[in-house]
């Protein structure tokens, strides 16, 4: 049996884009097998792109009959150690960190909203040793409440996919639980967790990404959310489990949003994704559907942003 290699032709899909980066280049054979070597090189890829190779020209030949076979479609996202130059290359910077351990919240960082029925937010800790903020929003019937921390700065958000910048990657950790909950009154339709374009957004504004609450209030979502458009992901996260603390996490790449939950992937988002330097927004509202109140803790806050090392591209090193 004798094998004609064909070509291989590559598309990157990004952002719904659809775009030809290797044309019909030919495949090599080798005991019985059709391949083609590739990197994957910084130039053309990102962390998180799709991409689709069309395996085309292929034929076997037996005993002097050449069958032609039908082109082939291969479909994969390319993961950063696919890419090129590998991952040890990227660089982790540890940016911020609030852990509360002034006992107060800093007006030169954060703007605080207080609940205006409930408790103000206060500095706590407990047996175990972790310091942590509350509020506790109260809801009066017909009357929704709300408590809101947003940081007085913005992150450089690497969405928008530049050629040239130093950011590369951002994550944003926190963590977060609630006691007292009356799921009724929860609102669905403003609550956030994670970043938004101006300190006063909510859930419905254009150009957010992070943590909601699904209709109901009982359970979460992965919300981002581009000039009105978004997208989703539901999870049967139930919030009867956040009685103590969870991680939460947001990971933002080029063309990329993942959420995870105390290490675990719960939603990724290549779509939608808003392209502005964007505040760290921490909100949660109540309907006044129903009487009752929802303490609300957050523990340890942080962001850092990874950059990459060019020394291996010709370029001189950055500094340590």
């Amino acid at each position: 049996m004798d094998l004609t290699g064909g070509t291989i032709t590559i598309y990157r899909v990004r952002s719904g884009l659809r775009t030809q980066i290797v044309n019909a280049e030919s495949c090599s054979t080798s005991t019985g097998l059709i391949y083609y070597d590739y990197n994957f090189p910084l130039d053309d890829w990102q962390d998180g792109d799709n991409y689709e190779a069309v395996f085309n020209g292929q034929e076997v030949i037996i005993l002097g009959t050449t069958y032609s076979l039908s082109p082939v479609y291969v479909q994969g996202c390319v993961e950063a150690a696919d890419l090129e130059y590998r991952k040890e290359l990227v660089r982790p910077l540890v940016s911020f960190i609030e852990g509360w351990q002034f006992g107060t919240i800093d007006p030169e960082i954060w703007t605080k909203t207080d609940p205006l029925h409930g408790t103000a937010w206060t500095v706590e800790d407990d047996d175990e040793g972790v310091i942590y903020i509350r509020a506790v929003p109260g809801a009066i019937e017909s009357d929704p409440d709300s408590c809101r921390l947003v940081s007085n700065f913005r992150v450089n958000n690497p969405v928008g996919g530049l050629a040239n910048v130093v950011t590369r990657r951002v994550v944003l950790e926190f963590e977060f639980k609630l006691n007292g909950v009356n799921w009724e009154t929860i609102d669905d339709t403003t609550s956030i967790l994670g970043f938004t374009r101006t300190p006063s957004d909510d859930r419905s504004s254009d150009d957010i990404v992070g943590f909601g609450v699904m209709s109901g209030g009982e359970w979460l979502m992965a919300v981002s959310r581009s000039g009105g458009v978004e997208t989703i992901t539901e999870f049967l996260y139930d919030l009867n489990l956040m009685t103590a603390f969870e991680r939460f996490t947001i990971e933002l790449t080029a063309n990329r949003a993942r959420f995870f939950i105390s290490g675990a992937l719960v939603a990724t988002h290549y779509f939608n994704n808003p392209l502005y330097p964007l505040y760290l927004n921490f909100l949660l509202a109540i309907t006044g559907a129903a009487p009752g109140s929802i303490a609300v803790d957050l523990g340890t806050i942080r962001y850092w942003t990874e950059d990459v090392v060019l020394a291996s591209l010709g370029n001189p090193a950055p500094p340590p």
